[in-house]
């Protein structure tokens, strides 16, 4: 491999939010390929606290508010009214409502505490035009009071509103997102953004920190995200350079250069891209977020120059052998602010040979779990965990990724403390053959598939992870399948939240060769295991929507494990008689299934059901039943060109059912495996955040629940 430098890449689309109940929107999307450490991060809503309910709706006014008003919008804890020259926010304390949903009274005290502030656009043109679009089926009523005057029937409402020539040339466009409230500043040619002026009224505190705007008030506190502008040239998105400039409490835009050609659009949406800032070699490989939007990386470190943090776990390179001219590799673990400004921490961790990071998770007091392998046998491992002693392997030195595991390999798991400062515990896993990694041939499809396997934690805080190993002597308790019945297997681990002891484990597995790559949960705390296989034997059981091999190089796999451990509830195969294999597995909240893999498949063969396809390629979604009995709908998207064009990195689906995928294809995949194509002529959605491609890039995609159409595709 030759040598050269790199960075590991971290990029968020919008402020994180925690999980609620009424949103619709996607938590975490993560990218993870060679070179490259990449987080997708969709928003909740443009303004934080913000909160979307069933959509945003611009109600116009009939009579029921002032005249000066002309639309307003309701989110969760906000309403927002859009006025003739500025913006009026109504702001509520939640926790009272919280308390009477709880069975408090009002009678006891319990009051809801607001707060109202004024943004107003300073040296605007008066009675600028009010011009709506998208409207809603939907009509609003309002009696307020006993005056008939403050009442108002069937108000129309609409899902944006844009102030027209707000300044000469500048429209002011809000909207609704994807389940959060957006605006936008759109300069046209001829128009000058340093003629935007905003001006705060009534807040107790407003800041710019990190390059967003922090507006303070008595019962909490709004983000404006980090301006990102840019211009539509060619039908490529071209950033511009733009920051927030604050003047007592008036907020304007310092704009780059641009083509005044064109026009120019200044939208608080992406919230930080950056590199790791590592001067030695960096690859990225995984990735998660905690509860409070703090982003974690993980990747591998070839020298002494990535950045660490005073007081880290492992502030030094432990060294390593590395392939080629490239020195050894050790696991760098970063922990990234929100704004992607700070390092909150970062550590090394590793032994004196090759080690690499396959998933991350955090738990719900936000400290960090690492799966991994490494050629270590003085990996740093604490006592009192399962397994301190080095378990062994077969020499094998992965194409491409600059690793050299001289010793074999054994699957490490380590817990780090909230602040990175402790490994609270880290453990060896494995037998006598080479553990933690996929080499099988035919299952190691696309470029750095070796390192595939996944962490996760189950409701009861226990630790949950998806491997394959070659070990015939693995560690097995309480299995439903204690042999391994030859070759490559899959195999599923339970652990104690301490990682002192499995609560179970087992081999999954038929004569051939097996791969473990992903799990989820249904709402009992059983598990759903996917992989590929090329075993005609793999147990499957019957009932399931295909019950034998379908022939191909290998099939794609799903199974539900009862929580103990104890049986297969259900299976599947999921295949063709070409190649086929299923890289992630997640549920709804009703337990419905959904899938992400590859095929190369002919035609539709997989296209079932679904509104939306791209029959003849060479990516896999479907849904199936609880009981993996029926197919609910299926389908495949691509260039159509009877190969996958991606390396599937990372899969979710929202508490509305709309699934997120994202990837990466191109010119190293290709090279890796001629059975991939790169990214020409796969379909990015209008208003993407980027349209085009050189074939080479990461991609990202949102589909309708029901598969119906396509809601949102860029890439990057």
């Amino acid at each position: 491999m030759k040598s050269f430098h790199t960075e590991a890449f971290l990029f968020v689309f919008s402020e994180k939010q925690p999980r609620s109940p009424s949103s619709c929107h996607i938590i975490a999307i993560l990218v993870l390929v060679r070179n490259a450490a990449l987080i997708f991060l969709f928003a909740c809503l443009g303004l934080q606290n913000a909160w979307s309910q069933s959509g945003f709706h611009f109600v116009e006014n009939r009579g029921q508010w002032p005249e000066h008003v002309r639309y307003q919008v309701t989110a969760q804890n906000m309403r927002i009214f859009l006025e003739s020259e500025g913006l009026r926010y109504h702001a509520y304390d939640l926790t009272g409502m919280s308390s009477v949903h709880a069975g408090e009274s009002l009678a006891e005290g319990i009051k809801m505490k607001g707060h109202v502030y004024d943004v107003q656009f300073a040296g605007c043109n008066e009675r600028s035009s009010f011009i709506p679009s998208g409207i809603f089926a939907s009509r609003f009523n309002y009696y307020l009071g006993n005056n008939p005057d403050n009442w108002a029937s069937s108000c129309r409402s609409y899902q944006s509103v844009t102030y027209q020539e707000l300044y000469d040339d500048i429209d002011l466009h809000f909207y609704q997102g994807e389940s959060f409230l957006k605006y936008d500043f759109i300069v046209k040619p001829g128009g000058n953004p340093e003629l935007i002026q905003c001006r705060y009224d009534h807040v107790n505190n407003i800041s710019v920190e990190h390059g967003k705007l922090v507006i303070k008030h008595s019962v909490g506190e709004v983000w404006e995200q980090r301006p990102f502008a840019y211009q539509v040239i060619d039908g490529t998105k071209v950033p511009v350079k733009c920051q927030y400039l604050l003047s007592d409490k008036t907020v304007s835009f310092e704009v780059g250069q641009y083509d005044e050609r064109y026009a120019l659009y200044i939208d608080p949406e992406l919230i930080f891209s950056t590199y790791s800032g590592s001067y030695s070699d960096n690859f990225g490989y995984t990735a998660t977020y905690d509860s409070e939007g703090y982003l974690y990386s993980g990747s591998s470190a070839f020298g002494n120059e990535y950045p660490v943090t005073p007081g880290a776990y492992q502030t030094s390179w432990a060294g390593g052998d590395g392939q080629g001219s490239l020195p050894g590799i050790d696991m760098a673990i970063t922990k990234y602010d929100v704004s992607g400004t700070d390092l909150i921490y970062s550590t090394y961790l590793g032994g004196s040979h090759d080690e690499l990071p396959h998933s991350l998770i955090c738990d719900e007091n936000n400290t960090l779990y690492v799966y991994g392998t490494t050629s270590s046998p003085d990996f740093p491992v604490t006592n009192g965990a399962f397994d301190n002693t080095w378990n062994g392997g077969s020499i094998f030195a992965p194409s491409g990724v600059g690793a050299d595991y001289v010793n074999g390999s054994d699957i490490v798991v380590a817990h780090f403390s909230a602040d990175g400062s402790d490994l609270l515990a880290s453990t060896f896993l494995g037998g006598s053959g080479n553990d933690g990694v996929n080499t099988a041939s035919t299952l190691k499809f696309n470029y750095a598939d070796e390192f595939r396997g996944e962490i996760d934690i189950d409701p009861a805080g226990n630790v949950i992870i998806a491997t394959s190993t070659y070990s015939s002597d693995f560690p097995m308790t309480g299995a439903l399948q204690p042999t391994a019945q030859g070759g490559q297997e899959a195999c599923l681990i339970k652990l104690t939240a301490s990682l002192d002891d499995i609560i179970w484990s087992t081999y999954v597995g038929g004569a051939l060769d097996d791969s473990g790559n992903s799990v989820a949960f249904d709402s009992q705390n059983n598990i759903y295991f996917c992989g590929g296989t090329k075993s005609t034997d793999f147990p499957v059981g019957t009932g399931g929507i295909q019950t034998t091999h379908a022939g191909g190089i290998t099939d794609g796999w799903v199974l539900l494990i009862a929580a103990d451990g104890s049986e297969i509830m259900h299976g599947t195969y999921y295949g063709s008689n070409q190649y086929d294999q299923i890289y992630f597995v997640e549920t709804d909240d009703d337990d419905m299934v959904h899938v992400y893999g590859q095929t190369m498949a002919d035609d539709d063969f997989f296209v079932l059901n679904a509104g939306y396809s791209d029959p003849n390629s060479g990516m896999l979604v479907s849904k199936f039943d609880p009981a993996l009995e029926n197919t609910i709908w299926s389908t495949v998207f691509g260039t159509g060109e009877g190969e996958p064009n991606l390396s599937p990195t990372a899969f979710l689906v929202d508490v509305c059912g709309k699934i997120y995928m994202s990837g990466w294809g191109g010119s190293t995949n290709t090279n890796s495996n001629p059975n991939t194509d790169n990214l020409i002529g796969m379909e990015a959605t209008p208003g993407a955040y980027q349209t085009s491609t050189n074939g080479s890039d990461f991609y990202f995609l949102v589909l309708e629940a029901d598969a119906s159409e396509l809601v949102y595709a860029s890439f990057f």
